[in-house]
């Protein structure tokens, strides 16, 4: 028997990305920081700014967003890839079930 999840308690990562100025991402990230309390990530790139929330449930995390500066790529994601191997195959090396 797992851990029992109230409505209270945290059940999934949160971000946010946005173009609008914001002028204080901490302020807005009260909001949505309960719903990831594990470990925040505040970027600001190419005009937008970007806060990822994680909720840490299994294996290594990693913090987001993901960032290939050379190609100018940002990415945030939510939720799980449970065929990550085969989808990486040889052609990447994950550091973590997290990747």
């Amino acid at each position: 028997a797992g851990e029992e999840r109230t409505a209270a308690s945290p059940s999934m990562c949160s971000f946010l990305a946005t173009s609008w100025l914001v002028a204080n991402l901490t302020y807005v990230n009260f909001f949505l920081r309960p719903r990831g309390p594990d470990h925040t990530a505040l970027a600001t790139l190419y005009g937008f700014s970007f806060v990822h929330n994680l909720l840490h449930m299994t294996g290594e995390w990693v913090s987001q967003p993901f960032i290939d500066a050379q190609q100018g790529l940002v990415a945030l994601y939510n939720g799980e890839i449970y065929n990550f191997e085969a989808l990486a195959g040889s052609r990447h090396h994950l550091r973590s079930d997290g990747d």
